[in-house]
């Protein structure tokens, strides 16, 4: 329940990911309680866990598809084991209402990471439009299985907004590219730490570069958007400009301290300059 009020105090509907985090500290508890005989505490637990996180969620947002169906099957086991008499019955009534919700979790963060694999295949093929379908939707799944914690999701999927923006840069479509990444930056703590190339996702790096530097242009107004300032410190940052990276998000500071991409980079030194990218082979790319 206090999850579903934070995100409620955020303005954020309930998301799956929220209802997934909620239904393990319940189980937690109820599976033990259950285990050691007492299968009406289980049972009761179960459903005043699941009535107090429907009563916290009910004020917040319109929630996602899949948080409301969650929400959906909470309230009809909770209905069918108010008309249940079998301690035992009334636990395991709550109890499927649990996995389906951890069942539609693990299936849609398996469905993301797929899609978000195509996206990447379709990027270093140099189909941008079509990367960019695959990626959107991942962003969209990563987007509804978010919780409290970043480490729950793979990191393969909490990619997926920087990799629909390298997507979305070839295109020239640079706030949406900003927008998309500055929505997932909270999800990747451990960004500003590794070390990897973005011209290595590109069949062709020079697409990138010409995003880049015409970016760059769009970013040289004063009034330019702070996501926007953030997204090309960090395309600087991953293809060896580490000077720029700095410079970019020192501006970004003095306007938005608080941004994700500001917290994340402002406290990164300048590191040497990473190697060129090889340079594209003939044929087709290799499949990542």
């Amino acid at each position: 329940a206090g999850l579903c009020a934070a995100a409620q105090a955020a303005k954020r509907p309930p998301t799956l990911g929220l209802l997934h985090e909620t239904i393990a500290l319940a189980i937690a508890y109820g599976a033990p309680t259950y285990n050691a005989g007492d299968h009406a505490g289980c049972g009761n637990f179960y459903a005043e866990a699941a009535a107090t996180l429907a009563t916290a969620c009910a004020g917040s947002p319109r929630a996602g598809l899949f948080a409301t169906q969650g929400l959906a099957d909470l309230a009809d086991a909770r209905e069918r084991f108010a008309g249940e008499d079998d301690v035992d019955r009334r636990a395991w009534t709550m109890r499927l209402a649990f996995d389906l919700i951890n069942l539609a979790w693990e299936s849609e963060a398996a469905r993301g990471a797929g899609l978000t694999a195509i996206g990447q295949q379709y990027l270093q093929r140099g189909n941008y439009a079509e990367a960019e379908a695959a990626l959107a939707r991942a962003d969209e799944i990563r987007d509804d299985l978010r919780g409290s914690q970043a480490s729950g999701l793979a990191v393969e999927l909490r990619l997926a907004p920087l990799f629909a923006a390298q997507a979305l840069l070839p295109q020239g479509r640079y706030a949406d590219a900003a927008e998309i990444l500055a929505r997932g930056l909270d999800q990747l703590p451990e960004l500003a730490t590794v070390d990897f190339d973005l011209r290595s996702l590109y069949a062709n790096s020079a697409d990138l570069r010409a995003a880049i530097d015409d970016l760059a242009a769009v970013a040289a107004q004063a009034d330019t958007a702070v996501d926007t300032l953030v997204l090309l410190a960090i395309e600087y940052h991953f293809t060896g400009e580490r000077a720029r990276a700095t410079t970019l998000i020192a501006r970004a500071r003095q306007r938005a301290p608080d941004h994700p991409g500001v917290r994340l980079f402002a406290a990164v030194a300048v590191a040497p300059a990473a190697p060129a990218a090889a340079a594209p082979t003939d044929g087709e790319p290799a499949i990542p």
